[in-house]
């Protein structure tokens, strides 16, 4: 018997779109397992959050000024 997880990642080997299952998770992970899942990954950093923990827009920190 196949998990749940690895049916899906065979589902988008044979051509489900990595998109909509993008979507799909974080449209369904809390904002707290969104945040884990992007520190664990390395695609944010705790330099990308305030001190309560929300994550610094630096796009509009920096009012586009470079």
């Amino acid at each position: 018997m196949i998990n749940v997880r690895d049916k899906m990642l065979e589902m988008v080997e044979m051509g489900l779109s990595k998109d909509d299952v993008i979507l799909a998770c974080l449209k369904y992970m809390s904002v707290d397992e969104v945040k884990d899942m992007a520190l664990y990954n390395d695609f944010l950093s705790y330099d990308d959050f305030d001190d309560n923990m929300r994550v610094i827009d630096k796009w509009e920190v920096n009012n586009g000024k470079d």
